[in-house]
């Protein structure tokens, strides 16, 4: 019986519990930094450093979303919940 995402994600995956907590802490850390940055920005911060800082965060947060649901996707396209009642 294939369970749903959360499920999977939360008892099945190796790291669940911690991919549900790192992109919030991602956009945690891009929210908290932003008044730091601006004021690096002001003295003197390239604008490109200024732009990937919030690149590179966001891509984080969205890759830590993406992966393990691309592979419960993957899991779920070659019916990995139910390969033992096809083998018999």
């Amino acid at each position: 019986m294939k369970p749903n995402y959360f499920t999977w994600l939360l008892n099945d995956h190796k790291h669940g519990k911690i991919k549900i907590i790192l992109p919030i802490v991602g956009l945690f850390i891009m929210f908290y930094f932003q008044e730091s940055m601006k004021e690096e920005l002001n003295h003197g911060l390239a604008p490109l450093a200024y732009y990937m800082y919030y690149l590179i965060l966001i891509g984080f947060s969205v890759g830590m979303i993406y992966q393990p649901y691309n592979i419960y996707k993957k899991l779920e396209r070659m019916d990995w919940w139910d390969r033992d009642t096809k083998l018999k």
